[in-house]
């Protein structure tokens, strides 16, 4: 218990998820279940699912995880990425 992430949720950084529907290697609800807990302390926190993906990540999906990702950064460092 004392090695899972959500123990430490009251002080985490803000945090994006990015995780396929179909993920067979691990559940979505570990994404679900942490990002709530976050919001439930206030932190900082976004949620991406990719509908259909499974644990890696098609040419389209990724460029969806990467788009999110240089947005997320941008809205916590106010810093554009090119």
């Amino acid at each position: 218990v004392d090695a899972a992430p959500i123990t430490y949720a009251t002080t985490a950084v803000p945090t994006l998820f990015v995780h396929g529907t179909k993920d067979d290697v691990v559940s979505i609800r570990h994404s679900q279940k942490m990002h709530q807990a976050l919001l439930d302390h206030r932190i900082r926190t976004e949620l991406l699912t990719l509908e259909g993906a499974g644990h890696g990540f098609a040419a389209d999906e990724w460029l969806k995880a990467k788009d999110a990702s240089i947005k997320f950064l941008d809205s916590v460092f106010h810093f554009k990425a090119e």
